[in-house]
């Protein structure tokens, strides 16, 4: 019951499940570390006439690979890792809604505390850089657990424009063989 409700749960399109996003709990399975998220932007897989929001970069197309509900951490410049959460767009994988903000669980004080980066929520989750885990509902709560493990833990390097079509099946090999 408990894997349906996650499966339905990413299996909405991007937009819906971007607001079933905001103010979730997120709670790191390893570590216990639990963030809050406050702010995030969904990005459309294809850009449609009717909307008006951003689309994936080509930077992006690792994420065809993936399932809805992954979290992916790759870098953007200077070394600071973005948090996106692998979705759905018109029943095709290779969306994303990237956490923006979050307040992050101080247990000493019972409270959360923004953090006033983008890149500070996967530091503080504790991923490096392209690491990607599997958000998963593990009881009747509303809190996703992060699950980090053998069959989560690749590391997708994105594919780039000047890649070579053979480089490109390489990589694609190495990923299908984690």
């Amino acid at each position: 019951m408990v894997a349906e409700r996650t499966t339905a749960f990413f299996a909405q399109n991007v937009e819906v499940l971007a607001e079933q996003l905001r103010g979730r709990e997120i709670i790191t399975s390893d570590s216990g570390h639990r963030i809050l998220v406050t702010s995030l932007d969904p990005y459309l897989k294809q850009s449609r006439e009717s909307s008006t929001l951003k689309v994936v970069g080509i930077r992006y197309k690792a994420m065809e690979q993936m399932e809805p509900g992954d979290l992916w951490v790759p870098v953007i410049r200077r070394g600071i890792h973005q948090s996106l959460v692998v979705a759905q767009d018109s029943d095709m994988v290779g969306a994303c809604v990237r956490l923006l903000r979050a307040r992050a669980y101080n247990p000493t004080t019972g409270e959360f505390t923004l953090m006033p980066r983008e890149g500070d929520i996967a530091n503080f989750l504790g991923f490096t850089a392209y690491e990607r885990a599997r958000l998963v509902f593990l009881d009747d709560s509303e809190v996703l657990h992060l699950i980090r493990g053998q069959a989560f833990k690749g590391k997708v390097e994105p594919v780039g424009n000047s890649m070579t079509s053979d480089q490109a099946n390489d990589q694609l090999r190495r990923l299908l063989n984690n």
